[in-house]
């Protein structure tokens, strides 16, 4: 399956936000901005680039970016899929090619003897161990990436465009909140974005 261009662990969950949701999102215009920065800006480092844009776009939070490995990247060299769900997701460019350079970084960095441990993408302080979300969440702060507004609107955004059941699929959330995501976006109709905007 095929994540919109626009944009093996458990199942993610998240509570459905009510009302209260627009208060916990960006506005859209802003969340792309920032896409297009991270796309842009080469002076950022390569991990916070693509951690970046895997909450913006795909709605990852930090606890399971973090938890990412070389093998959940799926690299024919024509295109890079990246397993969040039961289906991996394409991924588009620039990003695909900030995941290799993780990857590539990560297994020629490696420490610890093939088939032991998991090659994090996103390494920690110590040798064998992933980096701590709190500490990629500071990461993404300072680049202007609060990652659970962002995370929400990009959840926002993903329901207004998917059925629960691919969304579900794609993005490792288990149905329930997919439901729920789906039918938040609903309720807030097409002039969502715009609304938002002019907050």
């Amino acid at each position: 399956m095929d994540f919109p261009q626009r944009a093996q662990h458990r199942p993610l969950t998240a509570p459905a936000h009510g009302s209260e949701l627009s208060l916990n999102v960006i506005a859209q215009d802003y969340r792309w901005a920032l896409v297009r920065r991270l796309v842009t800006d080469h002076q950022l480092a390569a991990p916070d680039r693509a951690a970046g844009l895997l909450v913006l776009l795909f709605a990852q939070p930090p606890s399971r970016i973090t938890r990412l490995t070389t093998d959940h990247v799926l690299d024919t060299g024509d295109h890079v899929r990246l397993r969040l769900g039961r289906e991996p997701v394409l991924v588009p460019a620039p990003l695909d090619d900030l995941l290799r350079e993780l990857v590539t970084r990560r297994r020629g960095r490696s420490t610890i003897p093939p088939g032991r441990e998991p090659t994090w993408l996103f390494h920690g302080i110590y040798p064998g161990r992933p980096m701590d979300p709190s500490s990629l969440s500071r990461r993404l702060r300072v680049i202007g990436v609060q990652p659970r507004q962002a995370r929400n609107a990009s959840l926002m955004d993903v329901a207004s465009e998917l059925p629960a059941y691919v969304f579900s699929r794609l993005l490792g959330y288990c149905q329930k909140t997919a439901d729920n995501w789906n039918t938040e976006a609903s309720g807030f109709g097409p002039d969502y974005a715009a609304d938002l905007t002019r907050r």
